[in-house]
């Protein structure tokens, strides 16, 4: 299982790169620009930036949707968010990375990877919550939990494969199916 956990910490480490890489100089990355929203100040000097209000239940605007079926076991998101290609990703090796964040039945908070990675396409729900002893963590690794392809249509993206139970020390795969929608 530490090999999950490696790969995990590297993904969400390379998402979260890739997330916090705004300038912030305004530019919404087609030329144009957006001006700072602003008050009035008080004193008559200039006026003061003010920050824009996050979204009361956590989704960012624009968000995708994904579901995850393993087993009889579904889990489904609507902030699936993803990124295409070196532009996208910032690294030459990553043809494609996605993720999800949601609340798994028991009440943990659950991470969703799907990724094509030098070739090699995962498929990763974990419990975010406790890496050590999780309620939930299926895995499927194109190589290791059979031969699998992320399929990418525009902004559609599926894949049937075959996943471990990283709750469990059994090798036994259960099958399962992923589906999302790429804002």
């Amino acid at each position: 299982m530490n090999w999950r956990i490696l790969a995990t910490t590297v993904l969400i480490a390379t998402l979260f790169a890739f997330a916090c890489g705004d300038d912030d100089d305004g530019d919404d990355g087609n030329g144009d620009t957006t001006p700072e929203a602003t008050e009035p100040a008080e004193n008559g000097d200039e006026p003061e930036p003010t920050e824009p209000e996050e979204p009361a239940n956590g989704d960012t605007d624009g968000g995708g949707s994904a579901t995850l079926t393993v087993g009889d076991e579904t889990y489904s998101f609507s902030n699936y968010e993803c990124a295409f290609g070196e532009d996208e990703t910032g690294n030459t090796d990553v043809e494609f990375s996605s993720q999800a964040f949601g609340e798994s039945a028991t009440g943990a908070q659950t991470q969703l990877t799907v990724d094509i990675t030098l070739g090699i396409h995962a498929v990763n729900l974990d419990d975010i919550d406790n890496f050590e002893d999780p309620s939930v963590s299926w895995s499927a690794e194109s190589g290791i939990t059979g031969d699998f392809e992320i399929q990418i249509d525009g902004n559609e993206i599926s894949a049937e494969a075959n996943f471990l139970d990283g709750t469990t020390d059994d090798i036994e795969t259960t099958p399962g199916t992923f589906s999302g929608t790429c804002p």
